[in-house]
């Protein structure tokens, strides 16, 4: 649903809903439509995110389509500040004040094809929190590495930077600093929560190794592998 969400003519309001499972408050917004301050989309948000009952339900994500951060994205715009499409999204800096301010913990998107996650974040500036055990920033993780063609995270044709061998130091070098992981094989994840002490996304790899671009057959050396994990701790101070 992320990484490939539909738009249902101008009915928008059937992608952007909210919903409780188990310790965890998803909200989904539509980045195709303005969610700065004074619209629609804003009001809802906010409304929703001010209700949520954080000792019943500890962890707020929020998903939608277009990432607010994409390193590929960054080095495609060559070192620009990356965010939403800014032809549908101007509104940015309005809805990351209010995650912040609502203290959501983490953010997925999808529309990049590839994986890749971040610090806590603001303002595209890595944020640790005040105080030991207190909030300090979204974290923002993009899992749109099901399908399609994947979104290396390239300078230019040659020069790549992978989690993998092989890759080309000036790439990652060129990469913003608040890029910790990424990835740019085909694979899932799931979203794992231990109760109030802390919120795990897990990556994985589908197939270890090299398919054959047209048919996708080849025998793999293995599948299912674990890439990475994302830990985000609980936050035990100022919920």
């Amino acid at each position: 649903i992320i990484a490939h969400m539909s738009v249902y003519g101008n009915n928008h309001y059937l992608s952007r809903y909210s919903f409780d499972q188990g310790p965890v408050h998803f909200v989904m917004m539509d980045t195709e439509m303005p969610a700065g301050n004074g619209s629609s989309q804003f009001s809802f948000l906010e409304s929703d995110l001010a209700s949520v009952n954080r000792s019943l339900t500890p962890w707020v994500v929020v998903a939608g389509h277009r990432p607010m951060y994409s390193g590929s994205d960054s080095l495609s715009k060559h070192g620009s500040m990356p965010g939403l499409d800014l032809g549908n999204g101007p509104w940015m800096a309005e809805l990351e004040d209010m995650l912040y301010r609502n203290r959501v913990d983490l953010c997925l998107w999808g529309h990049v094809h590839n994986a890749e996650t971040t610090c806590p974040l603001r303002r595209g500036v890595c944020v640790e929190p005040s105080e030991t055990g207190g909030y300090a920033a979204p974290v923002h993780a993009i899992l749109g590495n099901g399908g399609q063609s994947l979104s290396p995270f390239c300078l230019n044709a040659t020069c790549c930077c992978s989690m993998e061998e092989g890759s080309c130091p000036a790439a990652c070098d060129a990469l913003p600093k608040w890029s910790k992981w990424r990835l740019d094989r085909f694979g899932y994840s799931t979203l794992v929560a231990e109760g109030k002490k802390q919120l795990s996304v897990n990556f994985y790899v589908d197939c270890v190794g090299e398919r054959d671009k047209g048919t996708m057959q080849e025998p793999c050396e293995g599948v299912n592998k674990l890439a990475h994990t994302l830990v985000l701790p609980g936050v035990t101070v100022g919920r």
